[in-house]
């Protein structure tokens, strides 16, 4: 099977030798996403040149995957929304499916221009 154009964008990506932090997640006392803190916290990633940023991957933060709690897709959709605008250049957003399991991961990947 041939890579498509995504994963061999990502590959070359990756191996010009990224640096991509776990992204914390930014809650407010009564523990609830706060957007403001979560969007200047992807801002300074992007500014500090990150070649990528993982979200919802720290030990600490699996719970925001349990769909009971709301929280994982709209962390990566303001992580996303964030790094697109904050860049001038094209990005590479990779994120895990929602329905796959910890045991089998599926990565999408999107180029975005």
């Amino acid at each position: 099977m041939a890579a498509s154009d995504h994963e061999v964008a990502l590959r070359a990506h990756l191996s010009a030798g990224q640096v991509i932090p776990a992204h914390p997640l930014a809650l407010t006392a009564e523990r609830t996403l706060d957007e403001r803190y979560q969007r200047a916290l992807t801002r300074y990633y992007v500014d500090a040149g990150a070649g990528g940023i993982a979200v919802g991957v720290h030990t600490t933060q699996f719970a925001i995957r349990n769909p009971a709690h709301g929280l994982y897709r709209p962390v990566l959709e303001l992580a996303a929304e964030t790094v697109h605008a904050a860049r001038c250049e094209p990005s590479m957003r990779v994120e895990e499916s929602e329905r796959s399991e910890p045991s089998s991961r599926v990565a999408e990947s999107e180029h975005n221009a």
